[in-house]
């Protein structure tokens, strides 16, 4: 993933690059959190980094588009992992608020995004949809 992810900033767009550099995060989030909680500690040492570099590069990217409104789905990707990744909820309140200002209808996306954007709104103590 990570080679396709670095091809695509190299090659694609930056709206590919951001979305693969963000299924980076959740692949990695997702395998931490299926993991029995003795084996969590270990998991987050092996993979920090690459979870850190995965953030960093989909946050770059996404800073430098200009019209962010088509990027809804992964602005809900970045204010989630910046909390899950990094308990960051400056940067993730960062990323609702441009959300917000679009006031987007969450309908239109999947449950499970539509699950980390209520996760997001209930850390930073907004209200959701």
């Amino acid at each position: 993933l990570r080679e396709k992810a670095e091809w695509l900033a190299e090659q694609g767009t930056k709206e590919q690059a951001i979305e693969a550099w963000l299924v980076l995060c959740d692949e990695l989030v997702a395998y931490h959190d299926q993991l029995l909680p003795e084996l969590q500690l270990s998991w987050q040492h092996q993979h920090n980094s690459l979870a850190q570099h995965s953030l960093e590069q989909a946050t770059t990217l996404m800073d430098k588009l200009k019209n962010k409104r088509l990027q809804i789905d992964k602005m809900i990707g970045l204010a989630y992992f910046h909390l899950r990744l990094r308990s960051d909820k400056n940067a993730a309140a960062y990323w609702i608020d441009i959300i917000h200002s679009y006031k987007p209808s969450l309908h239109q996306y999947a449950l499970w995004l539509r699950e980390h954007y209520v996760y997001v709104c209930g850390e930073l103590g907004m209200e959701s949809e």
